[in-house]
């Protein structure tokens, strides 16, 4: 092979790696939309209003939910208090998400 031939190469072994990256990180954004969207449209049906949600996520040979942040208020008259809400929800999501109680930070406005 010539060195042409190797830099030809070289370039598409490149271009490659960038596209592998591109795709990861467009199925990634998507990931993370469409569990924003679940979150949003659960937390609605327990009557509260998404003010801000962010996820992070890991990427190992999955790509994991890792932590949950989320602003919140109370659209309707609810009788727990703040920690029972807090609780109530940290719980659902641990549930349906496998994710540890401590990675999930969820702020309730009045």
């Amino acid at each position: 092979m010539n060195p042409q031939q190797m830099r030809k190469i070289q370039q598409m072994q490149r271009e490659t790696k960038q596209i592998d990256v591109i795709g990861e990180d467009y199925l990634i954004q998507a990931y993370k939309i469409e569990i924003e969207k679940q979150m949003i449209q659960w937390l609605d049906t327990y009557g509260y209003e998404t003010m801000y949600c962010d996820i992070g996520v890991n990427i190992s040979e999955n790509v994991e939910l890792e932590n949950i942040r989320l602003r919140i208020r109370n659209k309707q008259e609810n009788n727990q208090s703040e920690n029972e809400q807090k609780e109530f929800l940290k719980k659902e999501f641990m549930e349906v998400y496998n994710i540890p109680q401590g990675n999930i930070n969820i702020s309730i406005q009045g």
